[in-house]
């Protein structure tokens, strides 16, 4: 409602979303357009035109206004209708002649606006603004929170205790029977060499022109070759060169024999045949494979000029080295740790003819090496 004296503003609700709008009217025919403060609905409002007020005739006599009414009630905001109070007349002596009628003076009318409510006030949260607040006001809690010391997170841990141990392979070497030799020799540290030169197959000194047939005393000997370590050995090849060989490290060598008065200039390492027998049982009783030697299925059959020391020497060569096995015969594990291979060595020195003392006071030497790799 609006006080038409005083000019007061009007207190309208918006038709969309219901908030209160004080809306100042510029006259009682004017059509006012209003943007709603809360929800920027437009919204249009036409007062209201008053009724007309009735009028009645009134006597020639004085007339005495009614005193003033009392402020009525207040009506709702959009009604802007006034009532008048009741016009009381007095009664007055009759004159001895009527006097003319006058219309009835207008009657003072007060129209009173109904208090003002206090707008509604919307809750912060309800507008965009308030609801990026809140959520701003929220992630600084949480993370408030998650930077306390005594707030507990969850967690999960596994953890490798791990180590690296290597095994060790190293060879025994005994030859006829006699002391084992080891590879990394006396010491009980293995070197990086990991290799011992050992008795050797033979020593035989002093030997007659005429020795006797293979099976004579002195003209064989026995190797037994033991995996001393804790490893088995790789699979055999020869590409690379792995496994368990032998070889000779460097050609047969002819040379004088020491303190002899008289030196020939026969080859001796060309002259001595040689054959070796690998067995199956450390008694050297059952032959296995003839691993260097004319052969005849598992055993070897006997001497030829073919396989001398001095073939040996330039033929089986690091390089070219002789695969060998145990008893396993197994190529892919050919002697397993503490496993033993059994091999014997034959020679056979031929009577030359008329050139026989050529090789009195010579020695012949051939080193043979036997190895092996570990997996």
């Amino acid at each position: 409602m609006i006080d038409t004296e005083t000019g007061r503003s009007l207190e309208v609700q918006c038709n969309l979303c219901g908030a209160r709008n004080h809306v100042q009217l510029l006259g009682p025919d004017s059509t006012v357009r209003f943007e709603c403060g809360s929800c920027s609905a437009s919204n249009w409002l036409r007062p209201p035109q008053p009724r007309p007020r009735p009028s009645a005739p009134r006597p020639v006599a004085a007339v005495t206004a009614a005193p003033k009414p009392s402020r009525p009630p207040a009506r709702p905001a959009r009604q802007l209708e006034a009532q008048a109070a009741p016009i009381a007349a007095a009664a007055a002596p009759t004159p001895a002649a009527p006097a003319p009628t006058r219309p009835p003076a207008p009657v003072p009318v007060r129209v009173v606006a109904a208090p003002v409510q206090p707008p509604v006030r919307r809750m912060p949260w309800s507008s965009t603004a308030g609801k990026l607040l809140i959520s701003l006001l929220v992630i600084g809690s949480v993370a408030a929170l998650g930077s306390v010391g005594t707030v507990a997170s969850f967690n999960a841990r596994t953890s490798n205790g791990s180590s690296i141990a290597t095994g060790d392979i190293y060879l025994g070497n005994t030859v006829n029977s006699g002391t084992e030799c080891l590879s990394f020799g006396a010491s009980p540290t293995i070197t990086a060499a990991n290799t011992n030169t050992c008795t050797g197959v033979f020593g035989l000194t002093n030997v007659a022109a005429e020795p006797g047939q293979p099976n004579a005393s002195g003209n064989a000997a026995t190797v037994q070759v033991t995996n001393k370590g804790s490893l088995n050995t790789t699979a055999n090849s020869l590409t690379p060169v792995k496994g368990f060989y032998l070889y000779a490290p460097a050609a047969c060598a002819n040379t004088n024999t020491a303190g002899e008065p008289f030196n020939g200039a026969g080859d001796l390492c060309g002259l001595v045949q040689v054959y070796i027998q690998e067995y199956s049982d450390a008694a050297f009783t059952t032959p296995f494979k003839c691993v260097y030697g004319a052969a005849a299925g598992a055993s070897c059959t006997g001497f030829d000029n073919a396989h001398t020391l001095k073939n040996f020497g330039t033929t089986e060569t690091s390089a070219n080295p002789l695969l060998l096995t145990d008893a396993s015969n197994s190529a892919a594990n050919p002697l397993n740790s503490l496993s033993s291979a059994y091999f014997k060595v034959f020679l056979y020195f031929p009577v030359p003819g008329a050139g026989a003392d050529t090789y009195q006071g010579v020695t012949a030497t051939l080193n043979f090496t036997w190895t092996i790799t570990p997996n």
